[in-house]
């Protein structure tokens, strides 16, 4: 989470517990006053929970997993990236058989989002898959 963010979720937080006791950061003038435009995304956990990611941490792995790749994999890597960092929605379905790299490739893609301080959520569709999802995912489902 960005220091700003942080900053704003404290001042948030402070003016709950002022509100509980009908009291407001707008009492006191010489407090900083929370930031209310951003104010939606810190009151789901899921969302607090998925901008938590050491970035740093997470493009370390991005680029550890880019050394390695194979041009196929490269290519829906790419593709992916371009409709990612141009904020389209369009869905894709990756499949193919055991040991053909979906994991793999999953991994790199979240590693990529999360560098870039973004949501990622890996699903599967059936439940031996879910089990190959990187557990970061599967902790902050099941503690939803």
């Amino acid at each position: 989470m960005e220091e700003h963010d942080l900053h704003n979720l404290c001042l948030l937080e402070v003016e709950e517990l002022l509100n509980s006791n009908s009291r407001s950061l707008t009492d006191y003038s010489s407090f900083p006053q929370p930031d209310l435009s951003h104010s939606f995304k810190f009151n789901n956990r899921f969302i607090i929970d998925e901008l938590n990611y050491d970035k740093e941490e997470m493009e370390k792995l991005h680029h550890s997993l880019l050394q390695s790749i194979t041009n196929e994999k490269l290519h829906v890597y790419n593709q992916i990236m371009i409709v990612v960092n141009s904020d389209v929605g369009i869905f894709f379905l990756l499949y193919g058989y055991g040991g053909t790299g979906k994991t793999y490739l999953w991994k790199l893609l979240l590693a990529a989002v999360r560098a870039k301080g973004m949501i990622a959520l890996n699903v599967a569709s059936s439940g031996i898959a879910s089990l190959l999802l990187p557990l970061t995912s599967l902790r902050n489902i099941t503690n939803f």
